[in-house]
């Protein structure tokens, strides 16, 4: 689950997105999607929720099967994914989360430094080996007595001991997890540039519609949809 903001009725409203998809082998070297299901609305969080849990049966998958949800840090998603998936492994997104440490490298070591590439470099093989602790810890020993960059640290050791128990990124690959979210990157990437196309003006009616359109577009019933069009 993401989401991504859309111009709609004059103001700038969270449109948001899931995707379903069925992976196999189950080995991240050479898996292969072989069925994917996007959903979008701006329906509320609380709705969207359940959404998500009718479209994974689309797949008769229950909520005891062997899931995995992979997503970034906003609240909303952990909290529906404890309530319809309990059991799936829970995945904080590995390139979200290395993100996060780019404004400590340059708030530490200035940006573009040889200092600041060769930290950045040791702290993302860290995360890969299983070590978030060893990250926070180097965070933890990093005083700075300007503000700024105290709030900064501060910011960020608060959100990575939040979320430290999704970044056991070396067990999620050994166990042929995923530790990134790519589709889904991509699917908001594509229905973002699609929502805001330049001088097109969205009431609520026709953006769902088109959203929906849109979600549709990019599962894998693309080619039911081509046929039932030509009919």
């Amino acid at each position: 689950m993401n989401a991504f903001k859309a111009h709609v009725g004059g103001e700038w409203r969270d449109a948001k997105l899931g995707v379903v998809y069925w992976r196999t082998p189950q080995n991240m070297h050479n898996a292969t999607i072989e069925a994917r299901i996007f959903y979008t609305s701006f329906e509320r969080s609380k709705d969207f929720g359940p959404s998500m849990s009718v479209l994974a049966r689309r797949f008769d998958v229950g909520p005891d099967d062997d899931l995995q949800m992979v997503a970034y840090g906003a609240e909303w998603i952990w909290i529906k994914t404890g309530k319809q998936f309990p059991k799936c492994v829970e995945t904080l997104d590995y390139y979200h989360y290395a993100q996060k440490l780019l404004p400590i490298t340059t708030a530490r070591f200035g940006e573009g430094s040889a200092e600041a590439t060769r930290w950045i470099h040791a702290q993302k093989e860290r995360l890969l080996q299983g070590g978030s602790q060893c990250v926070i810890k180097d965070i933890q020993d990093w005083h700075p007595v300007n503000k700024v960059k105290q709030e900064l640290r501060r910011t960020t050791l608060c959100y990575m001991q939040t979320y430290q128990a999704r970044t056991d990124y070396a067990s999620f690959r050994e166990e042929g997890y995923e530790i990134g979210n790519g589709i889904m990157e991509a699917g908001c990437k594509t229905m973002k540039t699609r929502m805001g196309v330049p001088g097109m003006r969205w009431e609520q009616p026709g953006a769902e519609k088109m959203l929906h359109l849109n979600a549709y577009w990019n599962s894998n019933q693309a080619n039911y949809f081509m046929r039932h069009t030509h009919n």
